[in-house]
């Protein structure tokens, strides 16, 4: 026990001190969308040790090491998930709960001067209600040291799991830039919502093919524009297209992503099959968001492939001998055969010799798909 209330004392100075050393460290680059910042989703990891997770919410610098100013610390006590929160005249930094307990956020609370926020434990404050399989919100208030350190109010989306919380990562975390100003988690679920590449109304241009009969392949990447919240139905998004006829094929995916969590099935992918000239089709989708439908369309567009040349019996600009004849007897006749490595048929016309000695029949040869003809 004297050990763990030692590890308490250095944590409890750890926030205003400027460490020496300091382990790899993440920069995460936060938006500001009027006065509240939200990191996006950033899915930092939670190491499970007695340092954890020290996160600056203002600089977004992270590190499972003491970083300077930091501001949200989630840790790992005997195993378990916990937090720390001091709620002490020298240190305002706290998160909401009461007593030395943390208390998960519902949607629409509100983080503010009104909250209450729990003490510090032994070692830290216990985390029991966030350690479960799932999405999580802790409330939270810190000085911010970029003005005088004020105190700020905001919130921290998590993932944990059963049953110690870890694996554990904070997904997002959220704080209002003016100092005071309380923060309200979203209400209810909310599905995210996605962005396409190319985007709806735009061709899915499809490469690889060469000639006619080869294939081509194309695809539209789906990534998570605005990530949601909570989880269910009402939290999901799904994209889903119906197929495409011949000489298109694929794109029978299903993408999916359900609140804060990763997408899956991205991206939607498909072929073609060239011919002689480009085929257009529209590729309709339906993006379901919490049950809403929204139409996607796209326009897949196959070109055309190209023919290989035909051969020739004798070669093409070489010498056709006839076998010599007797004066005034039967004609000497002789074959110049074409060949057809294509997966077309194709038409060849000849010109008859201006020397009336000379005769050519016939003098139009359809040559066969992958076949021969010939005239003589």
């Amino acid at each position: 026990m004297a050990t763990l209330q030692l590890q308490t004392s250095k944590r409890r100075v750890s926030r205003r001190a400027v460490a020496a050393h300091f382990a790899a460290l993440c920069v995460v680059s936060s938006s500001a969308l009027a006065a509240v910042v939200d990191s996006g989703v950033v899915n930092l990891p939670i190491t499970a040790n007695i340092d954890g997770l020290y996160l600056n919410v203002v600089t977004g610098v992270s590190a499972n090491a003491t970083v300077p100013g930091w501001d949200f610390n989630p840790f790992a006590t005997g195993g378990n998930l916990a937090f720390f929160s001091s709620n002490t005249a020298a240190n305002v930094n706290a998160l909401v709960g009461v007593g030395t307990l943390i208390t998960p956020l519902a949607p629409g609370a509100v983080v503010g001067p009104a909250s209450t926020y729990a003490t510090v434990g032994t070692v830290g404050t216990a985390a029991t209600s966030f350690r479960t399989t799932g999405t999580s919100i802790a409330g939270f208030r810190f000085q911010n040291e970029a003005n005088g350190n004020q105190v700020h109010y905001g919130y921290a989306i998590l993932t944990t799991t059963a049953a110690t919380g870890f694996p554990a990562a904070v997904v997002r975390y959220v704080y209002d830039n003016v100092a005071g100003t309380p923060v309200t988690v979203p209400g209810g679920a909310t599905p995210p919502q996605f962005a396409y590449a190319p985007a709806s109304g735009q061709p899915v241009n499809f490469t690889g093919g060469t000639t006619v009969g080869s294939t081509g392949t194309g695809s539209v990447a789906v990534t998570i524009g605005t990530a949601g919240s909570g989880t269910g139905a009402a939290a999901t998004t799904t994209t889903t297209c119906t197929a495409p006829t011949s000489p298109f094929s694929g794109f029978g995916q299903t993408v999916t992503a359900v609140g804060t969590g990763a997408i899956s099935g991205s991206p939607l992918s498909g072929a073609c099959v060239l011919g002689a000239a480009p085929v257009t089709q529209a590729l309709t989708c339906n993006e379901s968001r919490g049950g809403a439908a929204n139409a996607r369309t796209f326009t897949l567009t196959c070109p055309a492939g190209t023919q290989p040349a035909l051969t020739t019996t004798p070669a093409s600009g070489s010498l056709t001998t006839l076998a010599p004849r007797p004066l005034g007897g039967a004609a000497s006749t002789a074959p110049i055969s074409f060949q057809n490595p294509g997966t077309l048929p194709a038409t060849v016309t000849c010109t008859q010799p201006t020397n009336t000695a000379f005769t050519a029949s016939p003098l139009s040869i359809v040559v066969p798909a992958g076949g021969s003809a010939s005239t003589t």
